[in-house]
């Protein structure tokens, strides 16, 4: 999340959706004043190298400057060893969360969001989550998937219920997002920055996935659990403009 005094946004990161490389170029628009919590140490690394902004998320600034100094100066092999700071905002706040720790109504603040055809995200996810321990230590670099592997997986997040958190509509309150689509992001990111009256930041290609929205859902998954998704996805599908499967 950010929250930018500058430009007047509060930017609400919902899981797989390129949050993170959004959320990496909209801190480089970032004034000093802005709220940006700290990121895990392979993607604030990145974020530091694209001169973004990280600060203002604690109760101490001294603390949050030195640990942005040792971010820019430790070997990309070291950086796990890096724990992150105190904070208390976190990547995947609701706008209410955000507000509560705030302490007051951000109402005059314009809600910027990215979203993603939902079957996309759980492709994502699932990937992620077999080499997400590997991506933090920098060994592996993107967190793709044997597309085989996932009707199993799939199955078991169903059974655990761990798909709700891809579930992005209530993060927003009731409030309505501008949206950043996933499916044409860097044109939706440069219309959002000549509204804000600066160039559009660079997009790096953060927790680089299987890049999900190349493959048809029914390609990937049985015919029950596509149905599944329908109808659990459906008041995202209808809110964001996704079309059933």
């Amino acid at each position: 999340m950010i929250l930018s005094f500058k430009h007047r946004f509060l930017f609400v990161r919902g899981l797989k959706v390129a949050g993170t490389s959004v959320e990496i170029a909209l801190s480089t628009l970032c004034g000093p004043d802005d709220i940006a919590p700290p990121l895990i140490s392979v993607d604030e690394s990145v974020r530091q190298a694209m001169g973004g902004h990280c600060g203002n998320y604690g109760d101490d600034p001294v603390f949050e400057r030195a640990f942005v100094e040792v971010i820019r100066n430790t070997p990309p092999e070291r950086l796990a060893r890096i724990p992150a700071p105190p904070s208390r905002y976190w990547p995947h706040m609701s706008v209410m969360e955000v507000e509560s720790v705030f302490g007051k109504p951000l109402d005059d603040f314009q809600l910027v969001c990215v979203e993603r055809d939902p079957y996309a995200k759980v492709i994502s996810l699932l990937s992620m989550r077999r080499h997400y321990a590997d991506y933090k230590t920098g060994s592996k670099p993107d967190m793709a998937a044997p597309i085989d592997t996932l009707v199993a997986d799939l199955d078991e997040a169903i059974a655990k219920g761990t798909l709700r958190g891809l579930k992005s509509l209530k993060m927003y309150a009731g409030r309505t997002p501008r949206i950043l689509h996933y499916e044409t992001l860097e044109r939706d990111m440069a219309g959002f920055a000549a509204d804000l009256g600066v160039p559009s930041p660079a997009l790096p290609h953060a927790k680089r996935g299987p890049l999900s929205n190349r493959f048809d859902p029914a390609s990937v998954f049985r015919r029950d659990q596509i149905d599944f998704l329908g109808g659990y996805f459906a008041d995202e599908l209808a809110a964001f403009g996704y079309a059933p499967r």
